[in-house]
């Protein structure tokens, strides 16, 4: 009997500790099992955080952007094409030996020569481009207009091509129907050319767009502006244009 119950005894601290043993396993395999979900709750916590960092940066960009205040309206005008300045010209222009150049060579010959012919240029803006309309800023903010007049171009240049004759000064005689096509025809581009170097340099284009802001500006103070201010820009020819 007594070997029996040490049999048992035995069994039952064999039960104890295996139990223990079990209860310590299961409490390892949980604490192991919250951290992996402890871990991953961070993980998305931080996630989130990012997200909400960057949410936030975005909203106090979009903060930090200065007010539009300035809108772009248009003007409608009743003709396209402001020509502010006329020149009817005459113009003689001697070719000689000396200075026939290109073309005139040809019908030179050794003759001293008088070109003449009457032509005319005409000077201004054309708003044709931009479906007549012409374009104004607004900045509210500031309370002003800003209207911008563009260059001046050269219209029309036009040399009458039934004027063209020449004299011949060796026989003092005009030679209006010895003139050739092809002669008469470089003779009026050399004029052209030279016409439109002199509204270049005689400031001719610039006077003619001042006279265009003028006529624009008599149009604009006869529309409603309220408490604005108008500013009126002579823009600047586009670089490597030439006139003509």
């Amino acid at each position: 009997m007594k070997v029996v119950k040490k049999v048992l005894k035995a069994r039952v601290h064999l039960w104890v500790l295996l139990v223990i043993v079990i209860a310590a396993g299961t409490l390892i395999v949980t604490s192991r099992i919250a951290q992996k979900v402890a871990d991953n709750d961070k993980q998305k916590l931080e996630e989130l955080q990012k997200k909400l960092d960057a949410a936030e940066a975005e909203l106090t960009a979009e903060r930090e952007k200065p007010e539009v205040t300035v809108s772009i309206t248009t003007v409608e005008l009743k003709r396209t094409e402001f020509i502010t300045m006329q020149y009817p010209f005459e113009v003689a222009e001697r070719v000689d030996n000396s200075n026939a150049t290109n073309f005139f060579t040809k019908f030179v010959k050794g003759k001293n020569y008088i070109y003449t012919a009457e032509g005319i240029m005409k000077l201004g803006v054309d708003f044709g481009d931009n479906g007549g309309l012409l374009k104004v800023e607004e900045d509210s903010a500031e309370k002003t207009y800003t209207v911008r007049i563009p260059a001046a171009e050269i219209l029309v240049n036009d040399v009458f091509g039934e004027t063209v004759q020449r004299y011949d000064i060796k026989t003092a005689k005009f030679e209006k129907n010895e003139v050739q096509n092809d002669e008469r025809n470089e003779f009026e581009k050399t004029i052209k050319e030279k016409m439109a170097e002199k509204a270049v340099a005689g400031g001719w284009l610039k006077e003619a767009q001042k006279e265009v802001g003028e006529q624009i500006k008599a149009l604009i103070e006869q529309m409603p502006i309220g408490d604005h201010t108008v500013v009126y820009i002579l823009e600047d020819a586009p670089s490597g244009t030439t006139a003509g």
